[in-house]
């Protein structure tokens, strides 16, 4: 039995692993990205309904990541890729990555930008490369199984009560991510989260881990240490 930590798309595993097997785990913790419970919502209608909300797109990479040759194209241009999503100005994203069709015309025109200071040049390069081993139709495979709805009847077979979580969650959320949002992570996780719950804010873009990595881990240790078993 242990704590789970994870970041981003490594949210969405944390977030099934506590509905499908709760009783594994002691505790839960989501940095920038927090629980996201199953929903029978399509994409499209969620995707309208939470730019709504937000007042502008947030997801419009996904479908660039869903579409046919995209693994190719972004293999292609791995370097515009890598510095989009690991750029130095936050506020990039709400230009070149959440409107629908803006990634796609990034790495299309091969564009690039400085990269964030959070990580050493050969950091990033091992990253890129350990990418291109096994190319990228295994991790985008994500988005096409969510933007086509591939997983709504997988849903189904969760038991109600573990649609909400009852073990201790910790959520991180970064104050300069422009795509998961900190008010909306911390909404949702009022709502969906009915153990003891524990939120820190942390003045960052997306990466929480690195551009904060030792405030982190004191918060998570203090986190860790505060459990009781």
């Amino acid at each position: 039995m242990i704590a789970e930590v994870l970041n981003e798309r490594g949210s969405a595993v944390v977030s099934r692993l506590a509905n499908y097997y709760p009783d594994r785990f002691v505790a839960f913790a989501f940095l920038a990205l927090g629980y996201f419970p199953p929903s029978s919502t399509k994409f499209a209608d969620s995707y309208t309904q939470t730019s709504e909300i937000v007042g502008r797109e947030l997801f419009g990479y996904w479908y660039f990541l869903a579409e046919e040759g995209a693994p190719e194209l972004i293999e292609k241009n791995i370097d515009s890729f890598y510095s989009l999503i690991l750029a130095d100005d936050p506020k990039l994203v709400m230009t070149h990555f959440t409107p629908s069709g803006a990634f796609k015309a990034w790495v299309e025109e091969n564009k690039k930008t400085k990269y964030t200071s959070c990580l050493p040049e050969n950091e990033i390069e091992k990253q890129k490369n350990e990418l291109l081993k096994g190319g990228l139709t295994g991790p985008v495979n994500y988005y096409k199984t969510k933007v086509f709805d591939l997983d709504l009847e997988d849903l189904k077979v969760i038991a109600p009560e573990n649609l909400v979580i009852h073990k201790p969650v910790f959520l991180g959320t970064a104050l300069q991510d422009y795509v998961c949002l900190a008010p909306l992570q911390k909404a949702l996780a009022a709502r969906s989260i009915k153990g003891p719950l524990t939120m820190k804010e942390f003045d960052t873009d997306h990466w929480v881990m690195w551009q904060e990595k030792e405030k982190v881990n004191e918060e998570l240790l203090t986190w860790i240490q505060g459990l009781t078993f």
